[in-house]
Formats: C-alpha cells, structure tokens, sequence
C-alpha cells in the first residue's frame, strides 16, 4: 500500500485534495498515468492536513452562520396583498415566486424558489407557515400573511358611478 493525494474526484476514493493509502498497482496503472493522483511525501501529507483543517474550519464557521440566520428568520412575518371578493374569497393565490420576492423585499433575504417548502400556492386569507430550507439540515419557518388589497377594484368603482 502506498500513500497518494488525489488531484481530482475519484469515483469510489475520495475528493481532489484528499489523502488515501491505495494498493501500488492501482495508483501506478490507473492514478499516477491518469493524473488522478500524485504520490504523498512527508512534506505533501502535512500540507493536504493543514488544508483539510483550514477547510473543516471554514464549512464550520459557514454552518454556524446558517444556523445563526435560520434562528433570526424564525417567526418572522412578511405580508402580501392579494385581490379578495366581498366575500372574503381570493382572486388566484401566492405562489412561491411572490413568497420569494416579499422575502427579498421586505426581510433582504434572497433565496431559490426551491428552498420554500411551499407544497400548492396559498389560496386562503390568513396567516400561513412556510419552510425555508437554507441548507440540507437548517431549516426555518416563517409566516405569511396574507391580507385584502385595500385597492378598489375596477367593478367597484364603475359600480359605485
């Protein structure tokens, strides 16, 4: 067996950057010619540690930042107008789009339309719980509400002459 460090991804070994012990004939017939790998000396071993330490501590400090937004973001309220009847019933409903955009607006977070756990558009006046899915495991919840245009619409003004 013999120590290499990976240049690039190797399917079923590891990342480019990682250090493996690999059998001699696998790292001389198919690594080494391929450039998929160099052979790790002393020097090169302390070096891919230091950079696994440097990149374990960087994904960490990435992780707490998440966990830190996800805390602030819970229980959040952002609100959208939608056109209502007289009677209380919606025009249409809030997709995940004008979810995404009032979050941009109105609480400077920018997200994927995929990170809203948002199952159909919402087609109910009220208050609504949304997922936001911020990394694979941070996850937060905020509310929507949704509230009646105050606006006029168009058949009630000709209405009202």
């Amino acid at each position: 067996m013999i120590k290499v460090i990976l240049t690039e991804h190797v399917d079923h070994l590891g990342k480019a950057g990682e250090l493996h012990a690999v059998k001699d004939g696998y790292a001389r017939n198919f690594l080494f010619p391929g450039g998929l790998a160099v052979l790790a000396t002393p020097a090169m071993e302390r070096q891919v540690s230091k950079e696994l330490d440097a990149r374990e501590k960087r994904q960490q400090r990435a992780i707490e930042a998440l966990q830190a937004e996800a805390a602030a973001l819970a229980g959040k309220t952002i609100v959208i107008k939608a056109k209502v009847s007289d009677k209380g019933h919606m025009f249409g409903s809030v997709t995940a789009k004008q979810i995404q955009e009032a979050l941009a607006e109105q609480i400077d977070l920018v997200i994927g339309l995929d990170a809203l756990d948002l199952a159909a558009p919402l087609k109910e006046v009220g208050e609504h719980s949304v997922g936001v899915k911020l990394a694979d495991d941070i996850r937060a919840s905020i509310k929507v509400n949704i509230e009646a245009d105050a606006t006029p619409s168009k058949r009630s003004k000709k209405a009202a002459k």
